[in-house]
């Protein structure tokens, strides 16, 4: 549990930390018009659903080594990147397309990174559901929002006002190395829990139906939760905010604080909050 939680957490708080960061490198570079903040947003947006589908098919379709091995190649990959700081060369000379650039810019600097962390919530409560049988990852996923709003909420109060863009970036890459050590270590409870399960060779009471990792699946009420607000609360309010406030990574932050603050709170134990089906 303490290494899933650490994942969790860490990757939540790494990749609204992230958004922020590096808007505040290259808003300066493309006028800062509203424009750029939102195709910052939707950059973010279809990685984060690329994050959500490769978790999905991989701990559908792929057995235990296999999606250990791949995710593990991709977090080496993700750190042989860093750092994230973009380069100067990238700064903007006239007659070129912007939006294409930023894309372009974004993708290359932050792409990998972003879109492994963006995997890890439902990624490791999946593992997690699997290697940990009858218990429930709801508290997981409420780690995970609470790790998002603490990012969220840093960046304009402390982290914005205290430290520079170099030392931000600084210690951004040290929490992707913690991420990716704690990723590690969930791949090898994951591995191990696995290679346990095929060595008993138990089947399930259901006629041995299995997932494709070769695990009991679990019941559906502990079932990782599959639907996050934050995307499409995210995606909608850049245009809201471009309407009263100024186009600035700190007030694009407030907007996000929305959704996982109250999933904090409702993805409890049943002691503390109990969902009834009707």
């Amino acid at each position: 549990m303490p290494a899933y939680a650490l994942t969790i957490f860490t990757g939540a708080f790494l990749l609204f930390q992230v958004q922020p960061l590096i808007g505040k490198y290259i808003l300066p570079w493309f006028g800062g018009g509203p424009g750029v903040w939102t195709t910052c947003m939707m950059f973010f947006q279809v990685l984060l659903l690329g994050g959500y589908a490769y978790a999905h098919f991989a701990s559908r379709w792929l057995k235990p080594r296999p999606q250990v091995v791949v995710h593990l190649m991709l977090l080496v990959a993700a750190l042989a990147l860093l750092p994230i700081t973009p380069d100067g060369s990238w700064k903007p000379r006239g007659g070129q397309n912007p939006t294409l650039q930023i894309l372009e810019l974004l993708t290359a600097s932050l792409g990998l990174p972003y879109f492994i962390l963006a995997s890890t919530g439902p990624l490791m409560q999946q593992w997690f559901s699997l290697t940990h049988t009858g218990a429930s990852p709801y508290r997981l996923y409420a780690l995970s929002n609470a790790g998002s709003l603490l990012a969220l909420v840093s960046y304009p109060f402390y982290f914005e006002t205290h430290l520079t863009r170099r030392m931000q970036a600084a210690l951004w890459t040290w929490g992707l190395a913690v991420y990716a050590i704690g990723g590690a270590l969930c791949g090898l409870k994951f591995w191990n829990a696995a290679r346990a399960e095929c060595a008993r060779g138990q089947r399930t009471e259901d006629g041995g139906r299995r997932s494709a990792s070769g695990l009991r699946p679990p019941t559906w009420d502990l079932r990782p939760p599959t639907s996050d607000l934050r995307p499409p609360t995210a995606t909608l309010h850049p245009s809201t905010l471009n309407r009263f406030l100024s186009p600035q990574p700190s007030t694009g932050s407030c907007g996000c604080c929305c959704p996982p603050a109250p999933q904090c709170s409702c993805w409890r134990p049943p002691t503390r909050y109990a969902r009834t089906w009707r």
